[in-house]
């Protein structure tokens, strides 16, 4: 009676087990979408800040042009 109860408890574990390396997310990989989350957001955060500091700077560079009407 032991043995088999024994036997039962080792077969729920290795299902269980199974279970979380099939469809069950770790730590892990939890962490690295987060990281490449991260990244995708600062890389795209240092883009539009440096074309809007290029644009600005290309805007303050330009030359004036006046207009004579004689």
């Amino acid at each position: 009676m032991a043995k088999s109860s024994l036997l039962r408890k080792r077969e729920v574990n290795q299902i269980r087990s199974f279970g979380s390396q099939a469809g069950g997310s770790s730590k892990a990989e939890y962490a690295l979408i987060t990281a490449l989350i991260g990244i995708g957001i600062l890389s795209s955060v240092i883009a539009i800040s440096d074309t809007l500091r290029t644009n600005y700077h290309d805007r303050a560079q330009a030359p004036i042009i006046e207009l004579k009407i004689d």
